[in-house]
Formats: structure tokens, sequence, C-alpha cells
């Protein structure tokens, strides 16, 4: 008799992997050190270069040269357990192929969010003000405009060093900044009840509204769902707003994927309907 489990509380074991950084952190001091004199547009957009927005062919290119594909093998279970680490579920390999491609695109994150950091702490030890051409930058796009008092508040804590304060507000601005672009281009956000009664649909429903996809892009749908509401993904919006990311968890590796993640929209989304 089978039975039914919720996945509200439970989270995915990790797999750890080793790979060479060698190079990219070559290219990384490279950068930074070439970065001194040129303007914020400049730098900004060789951020983005090298720190860019995963697509699918980049995540399986990373999980290959890791050698992953051993990990993620048709012989390996994969195994959910609970906040107390004791195994609920062990999912058998033929059932596996629905999780694999979100555990890769996870893995990849992991590893960009450590990217992101150094690439953020080598401009600043070099002289460059990047979190202040970050601002300047997301402060001149009016799809922004609204969020931009909370974005600025969120990047001012990474600055100082509070990054529980910049992860609660970056984290939760993100959601606030893709109710909006729906609202502009018309797509209700609101669900009304047979009673009346009108609350803001869930961010689950809202990655359901097929719009959404084609008018942020595929890249970033995808990119934005991993990282915010999937279950077996990052899934950081609700671990925010259910109270169940770890205290450990609130680093600046995840900040700076946050700041990282707002580069990442506003050169995706840029015109209003």
């Amino acid at each position: 008799m089978s039975k039914k489990i919720s996945l509200s509380n439970l989270s995915f074991t990790e797999v750890k992997v080793k790979t060479d950084v060698t190079e990219i952190y070559k290219k990384i001091d490279k950068f930074a050190e070439e970065s001194k004199g040129k303007d914020c547009r400049e730098v900004l957009d060789s951020v983005v270069k090298i720190l860019r927005m995963p697509v699918e062919q980049d995540v399986e290119a990373f999980v290959e040269k890791l050698g992953e594909k051993s990990v993620f093998s048709g012989l390996v279970n994969t195994i959910i357990v609970d906040e107390a680490n004791n195994p609920i579920v062990v999912i058998p390999p033929e059932k596996k192929k629905e999780y694999d491609k979100t555990f890769r695109y996870l893995l990849y994150l992991k590893y960009y969010s450590l990217l992101s950091k150094d690439v953020f702490n080598k401009l600043k030890e070099n002289g460059f003000p990047i979190f202040r051409c970050i601002l300047d930058r997301l402060k001149a796009n009016p799809l922004l405009a609204e969020h931009f008092p909370f974005i600025e508040a969120g990047i001012l804590e990474h600055i100082e060093g509070h990054f529980m304060a910049s992860i609660l507000i970056l984290g939760l601005r993100i959601e606030g900044i893709l109710r909006s672009i729906l609202k502009k281009h018309n797509i209700d956000t609101l669900r009304v009840f047979k009673n009346g009664t009108v609350e803001e649909k869930t961010l689950g429903r809202l990655f359901g509204i097929k719009k959404l996809q084609k008018i942020i892009g595929n890249d970033l749908y995808q990119y934005l769902h991993v990282l915010l509401i999937k279950k077996e993904g990052q899934n950081i919006r609700n671990g925010l707003a259910h109270s169940l990311i770890r205290y450990d968890e609130f680093n600046e590796e995840l900040s700076s994927l946050l700041i990282l993640t707002l580069l990442f929209m506003d050169q995706k989304i840029t015109t209003i309907p």
C-alpha cells in the first residue's frame, strides 16, 4: 500500500563533487585587474557575460565536465530525508529521470553562487565600485522603479555584511518584480473565490501562467523556477516564506546569487507594454 506524503518539509540529499576551478579563477583575477579605469556599463556587461544565466546546454556541459554522469547514473538511488536527516523515501533509478535535470541545474547554481561572490569581491578589492554600479543600473530600469527602494536596501545590507537581512529583502522582492511584470502586461495576479474574497495567486500558480514564460523568456523562466520554488531545486522563496532555511544558509554566496539574479532580470526584462 502506497503512502501519500507531503514534500513541504522534506529536502533532497546533497551531491558532493570535486572540480578544478584553477582556470575560471585565473579569468576572474585577470578580469578584476583589467576593470580598473573602465566604466560601469562595460564592467557589468562583462560580469553578466562571465556569470551568464544558465541555459540547458550550459548545465549539461557543466555536469559532463564534473564527471557528474556517474553521480546521476541509473544505479544510484535518490534519498529524500526529513529535517532530522532521517530517510523518508528512496526514489529508485527508474523514477529518477524527472528529477535529474533539476538536480543538475541546482548543482550549477550552487557553483555559480560561489563564483558570483568571488567576482564581486575581487572587483571590490581592485577598487572598482561594483555595488554602486549595480545600483545605478537597476535604478535606471523603469520596470524595477517601484521595487528599487527595497533593492537598494537589500544591496546596502549585503555591502555591510548583513547577509540575513539582504537575503530576506531580495529573495522575496524578486517575486514582487514578477507580479509587477505580469500586471504591466494586463495579466491578472488575483484569485477570486466563490464567496467573493480575493487574494494574490501563489507563486506556483503564477509560474503556471503560460504567458509568463513568453514574456521573460524560457531561460529566465527556468532559472527563476528552480531558484525560487521548485522543491527539488533551491526553493528560496518558499524557504524564506515558511522559515525553512537554516541559519548557515543565510550566507554571502546566496546573497551574491540574488544580486546576480537581479542583473539577469534587468538584462532580460527591459520593455513595458
